[in-house]
């Protein structure tokens, strides 16, 4: 009668630890997924707050000098972002740092003059 009892529970043992194990793992997935979630929407949300406070310094140097045109917030948010990828970048040494900055500067040099060109074409619309 010892001999049922054992085969009988022990398997069943088995089965409801194998169940914990699964449950326990999902749980950590889970854990993991959502904290990268929270990770990610705290770093865009510093990137956002980054950018407009850096548009108002912009914008109010602009403005005190009295000449200049102000750049539109998402030319700001936009380069915030860009060079946020390029400093959490893990990639990122001394050889590599200097060729992403010069492509930063492309980047930010294209969006100028894409700036630059919807202004001109909202000052001179195209006769059509």
């Amino acid at each position: 009668m010892e001999t049922t009892f054992f085969w009988t529970n022990i398997p069943s043992g088995i089965w409801v630890l194998g169940g914990i194990l699964i449950t326990s793992l999902g749980t950590l997935l889970s854990t993991y997924i959502l904290k990268r979630s929270e990770e990610r929407k705290h770093l865009n949300l510093l990137v956002m707050n980054a950018a407009i406070e850096n548009w108002k310094k912009g914008s109010d140097m602009v403005l005190s000098a009295g000449k200049g045109e102000i750049a539109p917030l998402d030319a700001y948010i936009i380069h915030m972002m860009k060079l946020s990828q390029l400093f959490f970048d893990k990639s990122l040494d001394e050889k590599t740092a200097l060729a992403k900055l010069k492509q930063l500067s492309k980047y930010s040099d294209y969006i100028r003059d894409y700036i630059e060109k919807e202004r001109m074409e909202q000052i001179t619309p195209a006769d059509g």
